[in-house]
């Protein structure tokens, strides 16, 4: 509540969306980087698999991916800051935005801080499955009646909106990171 009455009583001066929106990208970036190595423990036994570097890559870009999309795509006249949004469907979205930065955050702590080589196969599991589960919610809600993947007053170019692709090339990508540590753990044993 002090929050928001401190705002009601100082709004932000005009022309701070610009510097509000940057914000928002360095918030993302850094919560996404850097707050795993704030934490990190000494290394202990590293998992030795040669798959290893292109599934972190894999999950690290997904990771990214995830924390700084709602950054770059929400926060702007299409969604967040449209007028036509009510009250509601904002929080919604900062909820969504949150969620999002938060998932590629743990991603990114599970393939990169230190860890027992026994947990490798959970953590690639959830380090990929958190971001692909966030993205698959993109088709389910596809499914509900009037729910469009197209922002409002945008002129529709393609069958669904291109959120939707990258939605789905992510969750490839997630697959692919997994499958290969799992494929690449197999064959070591």
């Amino acid at each position: 509540m002090f929050v928001v009455r401190v705002f009601g009583l100082f709004p932000p001066a005009p022309g701070f969306a610009p510097i509000a929106t940057s914000l928002h990208y360095v918030v993302a970036a850094v919560s996404s980087i850097a707050i795993p190595w704030f934490f990190a423990e000494p290394p202990r036994d590293q998992p030795a698999a040669t798959s290893w570097p292109l599934t972190r890559a894999l999950i690290t870009l997904v990771a990214l991916v995830t924390s700084l999309a709602p950054e770059i795509a929400d926060f702007n006249a299409t969604h967040l800051e449209n007028p036509q949004w009510s009250a509601h469907a904002r929080y919604h979205g900062v909820l969504l935005a949150c969620t999002m930065v938060a998932i590629g955050t743990v991603s990114v702590a599970l393939v990169w801080r230190p860890f027992p080589a026994g947990e490798r196969r959970l953590r690639v599991a959830l380090a990929a499955g958190l971001p692909a589960a966030v993205w698959g919610g993109f088709f389910i809600a596809l499914a509900f009646p009037d729910a469009s993947s197209w922002p409002d007053g945008v002129t529709h170019t393609m069958i669904v909106a291109p959120n939707v692709l990258v939605a789905g090339v992510l969750m490839a990508l997630a697959a692919l990171a997994w499958w290969l540590d799992r494929a690449t753990r197999t064959a070591e044993t």
